[in-house]
């Protein structure tokens, strides 16, 4: 069967045979009472119970656990249809904290992705500089290559120094 209790501002949603007695466990280690919020009971508990989780992916506290505002939950329970046992509610207090909460992780995500894209331009940037400069050298070799070895007339149009040039800067490597 899977569960969703809460616990204050959080809640849990797991999977249990005994949802009674699971609750009991966790009661053992946790300073607020907790209360059986609904329950679900499927062919594959799992299956439901990662399904939800990936669904509340962006409220995730730890584990199990999430922070969810009323209208979230009532979501869940209404996506999901679990039985409802008892209402989610929450103080004007918990709700503004909430809100607060998960405007504060989706900052956090923003900078992350922002700082992540950040560094992959740079190292696209410097990988295409590379890539220019070597394209560069290549075409300047041949046309080097070409006007010193295939050239009919390189002598006659061009001075000892220009020749002596070209042929020095065939072996710069960029």
């Amino acid at each position: 069967m899977v569960y969703i209790i809460q616990s204050n501002k959080e809640v849990k949603i797991g999977v249990a045979k005994n949802v009674k007695k699971r609750m009991q466990q966790i009661q053992t280690s946790n300073q607020h009472t907790l209360n059986l919020i609904g329950t679900k009971e499927t062919d594959d508990d799992y299956f439901l119970e990662t399904e939800i989780h990936h669904y509340l992916y962006d409220y995730r506290i730890r584990g199990e656990w999430f922070r969810l505002s009323e209208k979230k939950m009532n979501s869940v329970i209404k996506k999901f249809n679990f039985d409802i046992i008892q209402p989610y509610i929450l103080g004007d207090d918990d709700y503004n904290n909430l809100a607060d909460d998960f405007d504060l992780k989706l900052k956090r995500q923003k900078l992350g992705y922002e700082y992540k894209l950040e560094c992959q331009l740079k190292i696209k940037s410097k990988e295409m500089k590379i890539s220019v400069l070597r394209q560069a050298r290549e075409r300047l070799v041949n046309m080097i290559n070409d006007d010193l070895f295939f050239g009919e007339n390189v002598f006659s149009d061009v001075s000892w120094d220009d020749i002596k040039y070209r042929i020095a800067m065939k072996d710069v490597i960029i």
